[in-house]
């Protein structure tokens, strides 16, 4: 059981496309008994038609995306005081690409825009923590040419990682970083990491 003295929980797993995010995600989700939603759901139809296109999107597009994230974090967590607190979860895990600092700072609540000079947005209670799993670009491209049906294409993945800002644990709030390797040691390596941060004990 998660410590009742923990605060509520959002965990980005991010990375680009081919990391694994989703997976993992899914992965983590059935290890910690916490929700799971792939945050490509949450696209608004406007960014999947332009991404399905071979078009990268622009903050323009993510800004909106990357605040539905946190909102649909934030209802699902913490409510809006009319649901009784014991039937929401305490944490939750979203899979989200979060290749910017800003992006990351814009799901923390530090900023209300992806402005770095924009206001915070006001405190919600909510913890937040980016896990992000460290694969190099030579295996992200291998990954992608084995994927058939998604909206990603290469010259997109290789967008993302120009985008990218490696997040770096102990530099930035709330990063864990697991080192890529085989799929069920990154699922125990990153699910021992998040059982510590979320005060999981043994029931």
């Amino acid at each position: 059981m998660i410590s009742d003295a923990a605060p509520a929980t959002l965990i980005i797993v991010m990375g680009t496309s081919g990391s694994g995010k989703s997976t993992l995600g899914a992965s983590l989700s059935s290890a910690l008994g916490i929700p799971f939603i792939d945050g490509d759901d949450l696209h608004p139809p406007a960014n999947v038609a332009k991404m399905a296109s071979g078009h990268p999107l622009n903050d323009n597009d993510r800004e909106p995306w990357l605040k539905r994230i946190r909102e649909t974090a934030i209802e699902t967590l913490l409510g809006d005081g009319a649901s009784p607190s014991q039937h929401r979860p305490p944490a939750m895990i979203i899979a989200c690409s979060s290749l910017k600092r800003s992006y990351r700072d814009l799901l923390r609540g530090s900023h209300s825009t992806l402005s770095p000079t924009s206001p915070p947005l006001p405190a919600s209670g909510l913890r937040t923590l980016h896990l992000y799993v460290d694969v190099s670009p030579t295996e992200l491209l291998r990954r992608m040419h084995e994927r058939k049906g998604h909206f990603m294409k290469e010259e997109m993945l290789k967008s993302q990682l120009e985008t990218l800002e490696k997040p770096v644990e102990g530099s930035e709030e709330g990063v864990i970083v697991v080192q890529d390797g085989g799929r069920e040691e990154v699922e125990s390596r990153a699910a021992m990491r998040l059982r510590k941060e979320l005060g999981l004990v043994k029931s």
